[in-house]
């Protein structure tokens, strides 16, 4: 008997509309509200859905302005109460 075949299955590929992350969302949350990994999984398939992975990828390697680019080269440090000294 040959082996059955199947296709990959990813519900990014079905989420084409802001209503149906909105649904899929819903669902999640019906189904697994209080599985956190269950969530984030959710929020990685829109995620994937939206292209946001190549959108950051993108946007990561453009020039950053003078502000961002000075916070870069400080030294962190630790500050011991709520005014930074």
């Amino acid at each position: 008997m040959p082996e059955p075949l199947f296709s990959r299955y990813d519900t990014a590929d079905y989420l084409k509309t802001e209503a149906d992350v909105v649904a899929y969302l819903d669902a999640v949350m019906a189904e697994g509200s209080d599985d956190p990994a269950l969530i984030a999984h959710a929020l990685g398939v829109v995620a994937r859905a939206h292209n946001i992975s190549k959108l950051a990828a993108r946007h990561r390697n453009e020039p950053r302005g003078p502000l961002q680019s000075s916070v870069r080269r400080r030294k962190p440090q630790f500050c011991h109460d709520s005014k930074g000294r």
